[in-house]
């Protein structure tokens, strides 16, 4: 399954932070941005907040730089932005959603990679990892075992985690207040570009949505979807099988993907896919870096971006999205 590091007494947390947030959220915030993400104003009273990152691209030696950018320093950075929002409105979770390594999938890259991470495991924020192509299935497990220890090995205890029975990928479903989150292995080959899913993988989505009518999906996996000749793509080669599933099962509320180091957003049929920034390097000038919140509810959630410089125009802006029926 992919790696979710839970925290031994999350359970008695969440119960204690579900009767603070009201107080929290009252607080004045460090920075502006995170105190408007805090306010809570319309689309849902009630939410539950989740930290999303994605492509951090940590090298064993937190001193690389690669395209201008040190990464650790991104993550750092991110690390720090989202403590102290979780002060306020405490995360159920944090997604780190593939390409957590540099290249290759080195198990020293995840021993940094997880010690840039300690300090949201220490302040009782679950970490759910996914892999995507420059992550290594074996190392990453080890990696992270020598920051976590048992942490990173028992996390298939709690409650909320189910892992999916697959030979070769590592999906799973996580249970939160409000949704489902399904986390999806796209990894084919360390250190090449494309990615898949595989039948059985998408099999088994499809049987869990099937089981799971009444409960809103989302969706996270690395690659991105590519319908348009997929297996041509260097993003997700089997997207026409996944497509079917998703727009089928109305429950599926959103799609997160990454990879691209782009942020954006679309829709079809009612479907909304999300593509995170990368928190590590941008590939076009253009694009921002850093992390969104996702503020889910019943009937939808809001998604704040925090660039890391501060100067994109995403940059603290709410982005609302509407569950389809």
């Amino acid at each position: 399954m992919p790696l979710h590091i839970v925290p031994p007494d999350f359970s008695r947390r969440r119960f204690i932070s579900s009767l603070l947030t009201a107080a929290s959220a009252a607080g004045v915030g460090l920075f502006d941005d995170v105190r408007r993400l805090n306010a809570q104003e319309s689309l849902e009273d009630d939410v539950e907040a989740w930290a999303l990152l994605s492509d951090t691209h940590i090298a064993a030696d937190p001193l690389t730089n690669a395209r201008g950018i040190n990464m650790a320093d991104h993550l750092r950075q991110s690390v720090a932005e989202l403590l102290e929002s979780h002060k306020r409105l405490p995360f159920a979770g944090a997604m780190i959603n593939g390409d957590c390594a540099f290249l290759d999938g080195q198990s020293e890259d995840y021993r940094t990679l997880g010690t840039l991470l300690e300090p949201v495991f220490s302040s009782g924020v679950p970490l759910h990892v996914t892999l995507g192509n420059h992550d290594e299935r074996t190392r990453i497990r080890s990696g992270l075992e020598k920051v976590f220890g048992s942490a990173a090995r028992d996390a298939a205890a709690a409650k909320a985690v189910r892992p999916a029975q697959l030979e070769e990928k590592v999906a799973s479903r996580v249970r939160g207040r409000f949704c489902d989150w399904y986390l999806l292995d796209s990894l084919d080959f360390t250190n090449k570009t494309p990615g898949r899913l595989g039948e059985a993988q998408i099999a088994w989505l499809d049987e869990s949505l099937k089981a799971e009518p009444n409960r809103p999906a989302l969706v996270m996996v690395h690659h991105n979807p590519h319908p348009i000749s997929p297996a041509k793509s260097s993003g997700l080669t089997d997207t026409d099988a996944l497509l079917p599933v998703l727009l089928e099962r109305r429950q599926v509320k959103v799609l997160f993907f990454g990879h691209t180091h782009v942020a954006a957003k679309f829709e079809m049929d009612g479907l909304h896919f999300v593509n995170l920034p990368a928190c590590a390097y941008r590939f076009a000038t253009e694009q921002p870096t850093g992390w969104t919140s996702a503020l889910v509810g019943p009937s939808g959630c809001r998604l704040t971006l925090f660039d890391t410089n501060k100067a994109h125009a995403l940059h603290g802006k709410e982005t609302r999205l509407k569950w389809r029926a």
